[in-house]
């Protein structure tokens, strides 16, 4: 079963052995280990590796993680419209940090058409969940009433 394991807790070994397995979590976790130097020698390239494969089976961090590597061009040539794609992937499955980002794309038009309308829509989605910086950038769409209709009200 799955959730029986505490995946920051797993050795390397036992998160290789899932990671061989399709576990998305522990291809996660393994990629995050590797991109920090963590009980493994750091290697970018192969979190990238382990984060590409756990994001195209669904999960959400690796998702995120992938789509930040393409907005800044880490281990990947830079790409904007990519970094939106995997942003949204992970934006859709409730990750505050990607809605908070694709956000921002979608503020200043980064690989994306600009909308100030879906910047704020995503930056409620992602401030309903605690996203503190979000919270802050959707007061500031009410305050001037970007994207949204301008309410003091709201703002404050």
């Amino acid at each position: 079963m799955k959730d029986a394991y505490d995946y920051e807790e797993l050795s390397i070994d036992l998160l290789t052995k899932l990671a061989e397995q399709d576990d998305s979590e522990a291809l996660y976790e393994l990629g995050a280990r590797f991109h920090e130097g963590i009980g493994v020698a750091k290697s970018k390239e192969n979190a990238l590796v382990l984060w590409k494969k756990a994001a195209k089976l669904g999960h959400a961090y690796a998702q995120y993680e992938l789509a930040l590597c393409y907005e800044d061009g880490e281990g990947v040539e830079q790409s904007y419209e990519k970094a939106v794609r995997w942003y949204e992937k992970a934006a859709m499955q409730d990750c505050a940090e990607a809605q908070y980002n694709l956000a921002l794309c979608y503020e200043s038009g980064k690989g994306v058409e600009q909308s100030k309308g879906k910047a704020a829509y995503w930056y409620e989605k992602a401030a309903l969940q605690g996203d503190a910086e979000a919270q802050y950038s959707l007061a500031l769409c009410y305050e001037d009433g970007e994207g949204v209709e301008q309410s003091k009200e709201r703002a404050a």
